[in-house]
């Protein structure tokens, strides 16, 4: 019982025992103990109401408890058994032997029929940057370096190595440097130093590496073209034979560099 209800239960016996009290204004002892009587009865019956209001609120909650129950009982009790797929399968409801048997109701699965849908598309390819010929050792993916002689170089490398036959006077080879793509055992480029015995600065290097490497790769064998250096005197001569692509770079002039070219056959 919320306050609300006790007032008006208080309000209401309170008027009820005023309604049957009898009280003049005589004011003797007989009035007071009547008043008394009368006040200790409304108490008892408004401890009666509280009780009473508490007792229902608890009937309240468990007929409600009850109610439930009973709907899910009964709604737990009705289900039955679906068959979403029964239109497509013949399902076996019992499990022989710990396996479920479930057959195709369609066409005999030992049709030779193919596929009737076409296989899906394969990945792409994965992408590969596009090589940028930089006139030298390559640069991209991973790779290693080392410098060995003339012999060990051409037992390392992946081509035969084309070494000039006469050098210009003054010049000796210094060391070569190979380079190994990553995954590869041998050699795919080789970088040949030349440097001038008397130890003056004039030096010039034969880059030989795979034909792919360049950007000149589809110039026809044996052809060669000169790119001059803007300052410093010197440039570039570049040509390809066979599945190797050959660049002499240097203080060397084109004369110079095109008379060392054609002493630079293909040796093993």
């Amino acid at each position: 019982m919320n306050k609300n209800e006790l007032d008006s239960a208080f309000d209401r016996l309170f008027e009820e025992t005023v309604q049957s009290m009898d009280i003049t204004g005589s004011g003797s002892q007989a009035d007071a103990d009547a008043v008394e009587a009368s006040w200790q009865k409304l108490q008892k019956r408004l401890r009666r109401e509280a009780v009473r209001a508490v007792w229902l609120r608890r009937i309240q909650w468990a007929a409600a408890a009850a109610a439930s129950l009973a709907a899910g009982a009964f709604l737990f009790h009705s289900l039955q058994t679906t068959e979403a797929l029964r239109p497509v399968y013949e399902l076996a409801y019992k499990v022989k032997g710990g396996a479920l048997s479930v057959q195709s109701a369609g066409a005999d699965p030992r049709t030779a029929a193919g596929a009737r849908t076409a296989p899906p598309p394969m990945d792409d390819p994965p992408f590969q940057p596009e090589m940028r010929d930089n006139r030298d050792l390559p640069e991209e993916g991973t790779f290693r370096r080392k410098k060995v002689s003339l012999e060990e170089a051409s037992f390392q490398s992946q081509f035969v190595l084309p070494v000039p036959k006469e050098l210009p006077a003054g010049f000796r080879l210094k060391h070569v440097i190979l380079h190994f793509s990553m995954g590869e055992s041998k050699a795919d480029a080789a970088k040949l130093l030349y440097a001038m015995q008397d130890g003056t600065d004039r030096k010039f290097t034969i880059l030989v590496r795979k034909r792919d490497y360049s950007d000149h790769k589809s110039m026809p064998d044996g052809k060669r073209i000169w790119l001059p250096h803007s300052s410093g005197g010197g440039g570039e001569l570049e040509w390809n034979e066979e599945d190797v692509n050959v660049i002499i770079r240097g203080e060397l002039g084109e004369a110079e560099q095109n008379r060392l070219a054609s002493h630079m056959p293909m040796v093993q």
